[in-house]
């Protein structure tokens, strides 16, 4: 079977990480590595993951980007799996991944995922994103030796994988496999509104300039601004606003 390298980002993740590692290890084989990249947590986190035998590395104030970015740098295998501790992985998630890889002309596979709360929102915002876009921000694996051809996870805390997937569809053959599933554990705050507006105001002008990609700069955006409103209610307006545009500006640097 085709040996994954799994990163996972974590953060003071203790009360997700064992539900994530304990429907992901059943599904290892001979090969395999899950591989934490930790920003300085100071809960239960890193103990947890040590039980399970994952290698650790500790990087402390690292962005989810550039935490991505590392794993794949100290990753042994050429297939990459990048997910997070919020996750269940759904039966059969690890064999049917590998099954695309066999395909040498695959560059990349992403799956579906499903609300872990079954909150209607979130199943509706997830059905939404996966019927335009074919893509799930929760679950992206892809070939190790691809990835460094393309821009990479830039140092920004959301978004991150937006660019260098759209690189890779224009670079292989990328699959959508919505059977390849997880349940998704998500605090963040969507709504359909603001996601709307944030999509139209933020994502219009990079879709429009950036074709393929820029849908997925939509999307991003989208989310991103759903997510800053609600920090905005809570009179830190300025600080969303900056962190609007910061990413917009950088999306706007990486996206192909």
């Amino acid at each position: 079977m085709i040996p994954v390298s799994v990163v996972i980002p974590s953060l003071n993740s203790e009360r997700e990480i064992q539900r994530a590692l304990d429907s992901l290890f059943p599904q290892l084989v001979g090969g395999d590595e899950v591989i934490i990249i930790d920003g300085g947590s100071k809960d239960a986190t890193l103990e947890i993951a040590c039980r399970y035998g994952c290698k650790i590395f500790v990087y402390p104030g690292a962005s989810i980007g550039r935490a991505r970015h590392y794993g794949v740098e100290v990753s042994r295998n050429e297939v990459v799996l990048q997910t997070d501790t919020d996750v269940i992985f759904l039966p059969d998630f690890m064999r049917l991944l590998r099954t695309h890889f066999e395909d040498p002309a695959v560059v990349g596979v992403t799956g579906s995922w499903l609300d872990g709360k079954n909150r209607l929102l979130g199943n509706v915002t997830c059905k939404l994103i996966e019927g335009a876009l074919k893509y799930a921000d929760c679950l992206q694996a892809y070939r190790r030796s691809v990835y460094f051809e393309t821009v990479g996870h830039p140092d920004v805390s959301f978004g991150e994988q937006i660019g260098n997937w759209a690189q890779m569809s224009k670079m292989g053959k990328v699959v959508y496999d919505p059977r390849i599933c997880v349940l998704h554990f998500s605090e963040r705050n969507v709504n359909i509104p603001s996601y709307i507006i944030g999509s139209s105001v933020f994502g219009g002008g990079l879709a429009y300039k950036y074709g393929g990609g820029g849908e997925l700069s939509y999307m991003a955006m989208g989310l991103l601004v759903s997510s800053e409103l609600k920090t905005w209610r809570r009179s830190r307006g300025w600080l969303s606003i900056g962190r609007i545009t910061r990413t917009t500006f950088i999306i706007g640097r990486w996206v192909p």
